[in-house]
């Protein structure tokens, strides 16, 4: 069953036509990506736009959602921790698992408001 036209949302990558070379684990860095980029779309409202933007330092993504209320950002990378009015299922791990995987990499993971919603940038 396809989605109905109001579930749909707008995902915009933007890339360098030669993107920059970073020593990475190809699944570490899938699965940060993937957590990150799902928490974004997750976020956004139908309609909306999803960002995901790569510079020669750093991997942006940015959401169009309600922001992150700022009593949960000291606890936003701790394991098993979920915003008390989160609308969707998990285990409260991905945010964790990026940081985790992040601080492998000697990598830095930061987040911080964007026009409308939050930015998520990971840092290499």
């Amino acid at each position: 069953m396809a989605p109905t036209a109001s579930a749909w949302m707008t995902l915009h990558v933007a890339a360098p036509v030669a993107p920059p070379t970073m020593k990475a684990d190809r699944n570490a860095l899938f699965i940060l990506l993937k957590n990150i980029v799902e928490n974004a779309i997750n976020a956004t409202p139908s309609g909306g736009i999803v960002i995901v933007s790569l510079d020669d330092d750093s991997i942006r993504v940015s959401d169009e959602g309600p922001g992150i209320k700022p009593e949960y950002l000291p606890h936003l990378f701790d394991r098993f921790w979920r915003a008390p009015d989160s609308l969707h299922d998990g285990a409260g791990l991905g945010l964790a698992i990026c940081r985790e995987i992040a601080n492998e990499h000697d990598w830095r993971l930061s987040l911080g408001p964007a026009a409308t919603g939050t930015r998520f940038v990971v840092w290499f």
